[in-house]
């Protein structure tokens, strides 16, 4: 995956182009996920006049975060940062939905919450017009049904033993993309095929464009010094089906080491 650290610099150039004077509240989840999210985004906001008004964690093992998306309504925040995983996105989403008088400019969902299995267990209308990071092709988007990658997948799929439902789920497509990406790996690693060859060809992988990847983004890493594989992001805002692009793909290859807390580097 994108590192978190990743993601929040895309959103973050995103804000300073389009809400530089953000007011943000961030939702984390209490553990080294959530405060990625934090830590990232507190090194990249410093100098801006972009100010965190109110950070509201929860535990993996809360039954909901109700109490938690209250206070963050009643912080003064105009943007919401949601770096919640599972269950607890469509909970936010909901719980945002139910807060009368509260109605932030911008709301952005962790990236691992952006396939319909998690965002379509929100209610009806919650996540309308959230954004977030996407790095693969939608399969609910109508816009890849004659692309190549995407017929590839989905007829494949069904052949070996997928469901019509599971070829639509964006899900099953980051597994079938990651799967190709471990074969080219391997099928570069040669014939002498040892955990150091293999691990040779994972970190010179130079524009791989496999799968499902978006255009645009690719698989890209070079030795220690840059072992992130994904640091090129679209922009997405849920329209209650698929994710709309908005903007350009932004690339911050070679630049995630710079904000990626050090406790994480190695991840």
């Amino acid at each position: 995956l994108p590192t978190y650290a990743t993601e929040m610099g895309v959103f973050v150039d995103y804000l300073k182009e389009n809400s530089p004077e953000a007011k943000v509240a961030i939702l984390f989840q209490n553990d080294d996920f959530g405060q990625e999210y934090v830590d990232s985004f507190e090194t990249l906001t410093e100098g801006t006049d972009i100010t965190v008004v109110t950070e509201e964690s929860y535990e993996p093992s809360d039954s909901d975060v109700d109490s938690q998306i209250t206070s963050i309504a009643n912080s003064g925040a105009d943007t919401v940062v949601l770096a919640a995983t599972a269950l607890k996105c469509p909970q936010a989403l909901d719980a945002l939905q139910a807060q009368s008088g509260f109605d932030p400019e911008t709301v952005w969902l962790s990236q691992t919450c952006t396939s319909s299995t998690v965002i379509g267990l929100s209610s009806p209308g919650a996540a309308e017009g959230v954004l977030s990071a996407i790095y693969l092709k939608d399969p609910a988007d109508p816009q890849w049904d004659d692309d190549p990658a995407m017929v590839e997948f989905q007829e494949q799929g069904q052949a070996h033993g997928l469901s019509a439902e599971q070829v639509e789920d964006g899900v099953v497509g980051i597994g079938w993309t990651f799967g190709q990406l471990l074969a080219e790996t391997i099928r570069n690693a040669g014939q002498d095929i040892t955990r150091e060859s293999i691990m040779q060809a994972a970190y010179s992988l130079d524009g791989l464009e496999v799968g499902l990847l978006l255009p645009g983004v690719t698989f890209t890493t070079n030795g220690a010094e840059d072992p992130f594989p994904i640091e090129t992001l679209q922009i997405g805002q849920y329209n209650g089906d698929f994710w709309d692009f908005v903007g350009d793909p932004i690339d911050l290859e070679g630049q995630s080491g710079q904000f990626t807390p050090a406790s994480e580097q190695g991840n």
